[in-house]
């Protein structure tokens, strides 16, 4: 309840849903997740943290099902904030998902037209990179120019691409 010192502001009723989801189990969240996805951001944020503090624990299987279903309803969402939600979602399961969910969301995150997105996917190649991601970083430094990309290319692209860039990263610092 400490994580969510705004409901206070809100309906006693999140404090119920607050202690119903936190009880749930995987297979449970994804019943529910249609339900609060598409609501408001209290529902919304009590799910993120839930997701957040037990995903490590799931099994690969049932992170890869509710994987699916977020990655399936972000385009179909009404708003850029249940959007950031999802995102959200998708990121934090991306350490317990399958190879190919994990590439499939970087691919979608780093050629993604919002910058939140590809943010995500730079921190998270910055701590699992993968040597495949040299192309697509490459374009995308080329696409984007975006500041957050710097710490990703300085740690992990090769000497002569940083070189060949030189200029237009020092113009980012």
């Amino acid at each position: 309840i400490r994580n969510f010192p705004e409901i206070k502001e809100k309906n006693d009723k999140y404090y119920l849903l607050l202690g119903i989801i936190s009880g749930l189990d995987n297979s449970e969240v994804l019943n529910i997740l249609d339900c609060c996805l598409t609501r408001d951001i209290f529902k919304r944020k009590i799910l993120i943290n839930k997701i957040t503090t037990t995903a490590s624990s799931w099994k690969k299987a049932d992170n890869d099902a509710l994987f699916e279903k977020v990655y399936s309803m972000l385009s179909l969402l009404d708003s850029y904030f249940k959007k950031e939600s999802a995102s959200i979602i998708l990121i934090t399961l991306c350490p317990y998902v399958s190879v190919s969910n994990q590439n499939k969301l970087l691919h979608y995150f780093l050629q993604s037209g919002y910058k939140n997105n590809r943010k995500r996917a730079y921190a998270y190649l910055h701590t699992s990179w993968y040597p495949e991601y040299q192309g697509i970083i490459e374009k995308i430094w080329q696409t984007y120019n975006d500041e957050e990309i710097i710490n990703l290319l300085v740690a992990k692209m090769p000497k002569d691409f940083l070189l060949k860039n030189f200029k237009d990263i020092s113009n980012h610092l």
